[in-house]
């Protein structure tokens, strides 16, 4: 679902640089859109070593001899301006499926064992297949480290989890020939992920003490994944309990700190309920707690994209100041949970 927005323009001279600037009349909120990443997920294959003189007819039932194919992969993340892809991390596990037609071939397990390469669990499972065309499906988890890959039942999966970064790919007719070959493999993100940013204009905030924020999450009770097209379902509920969003700090955007929180979860829908953020903030060596509603964006939180929700700590206590960013995916540092916040936001 697509809302239309209206245009002007604003400044927020000391949050982020200059952008283009959209108006939402229904929630009274301002927004910052960011390029979308792109949905062409193939990449270029080129050929390798001989392997004989294979033959088959793309069903993998006659073949006497099969080709090897050999993995690197990207993953889409928003670093610059643009929508960008960097070299899958290390410690990723991805599972890539062939299909020729409507029917399955074969399928892989790989673990990228180093950066911007999927390694077969085993050299003996490396993926071949006999000449002809095929569909490549590639599903995976790109945060945390080291997460078994959800198994497909036909071509979908249920019983996902929140703050588990789905990632997913595709590469269509792709033609195997009598030699191996190597194919690039861009990975984007099926699940949306939300950032609380707490400003601290007046640097209230006791520096030795990071504050803590909780967030209630879309619910994940009856989500399903599509391997085809790698979409998650839509949630329609906000779930009741609060997950811990592990926050970072950064003093580059000016004199005083901005505290971000990040939350991966289920793409939602639903302009019924909003999101509940709790905070735990010192001042003066004394914790006080808070709470903030926060409006789920024209209805709709995509899968894919960064909505960065700006919220403001003063004497009053934290405060929705109508701000949303809506960008590309932001990258999650996989040893802390913390957002790395690129300079646009």
């Amino acid at each position: 679902m697509r809302k239309f927005r209206n245009l002007f323009a604003i400044s927020f001279a000391s949050v982020f640089a200059a952008a283009t600037i959209y108006s939402c009349s229904k929630d009274d909120i301002s927004i910052n859109v960011g390029n979308e990443q792109s949905q062409n997920s193939g990449g270029g294959s080129s050929s390798t070593d001989s392997t004989g003189n294979g033959s088959g007819n793309g069903t993998g039932t006659d073949a006497a001899e099969q080709s090897k194919l050999f993995f690197n992969a990207a993953v889409y993340d928003m670093l610059t301006k643009a929508a960008s892809t960097s070299p899958i991390g290390v410690g990723r596990y991805a599972t890539i499926y062939a299909y020729n037609g409507t029917a399955k071939i074969t399928s892989v397990q790989y673990e990228s064992k180093e950066q911007g390469y999927l390694n077969p669990l085993s050299a003996a499972d490396t993926m071949s297949l006999p000449t002809g065309t095929y569909t490549l499906y590639g599903a995976g988890v790109n945060y945390p480290t080291m997460t078994t890959v959800p198994v497909f039942s036909g071509t979908s999966v249920s019983g996902l989890e929140t703050n588990v970064d789905y990632i997913w790919t595709s590469y269509p007719n792709l033609v195997v020939k009598n030699v191996s070959q190597n194919v690039s493999l861009n990975f984007t993100h099926s699940c949306t992920q939300v950032v609380i940013a707490m400003m601290d204009p007046n640097n209230l905030i006791s520096a030795t003490a990071t504050p803590t924020m909780t967030m209630t999450p879309s619910s994940n009770t009856s989500n399903t994944w599509n391997l085809i097209d790698g979409k998650i379902s839509y949630s329609t509920t906000i779930a009741s309990n609060q997950v811990n969003m592990p926050v970072a700090k950064n003093t580059t955007q000016g004199k005083n700190p901005v505290y971000y929180g990040q939350l991966i979860m289920m793409p939602l829908e639903t302009s019924a309920d909003s999101l509940i953020a709790k905070f735990n903030v010192t001042v003066n060596s004394v914790a006080n707690n808070y709470e903030v509603k926060l409006p789920v964006f024209q209805g709709e939180l995509e899968a894919g994209n960064a909505y960065v929700y700006y919220v403001e700590f003063t004497e009053a206590g934290v405060t929705f100041n109508n701000t949303v960013t809506v960008t590309n995916w932001v990258t999650v540092d996989v040893n802390k949970g913390t957002p790395i916040i690129p300079t646009q936001i």
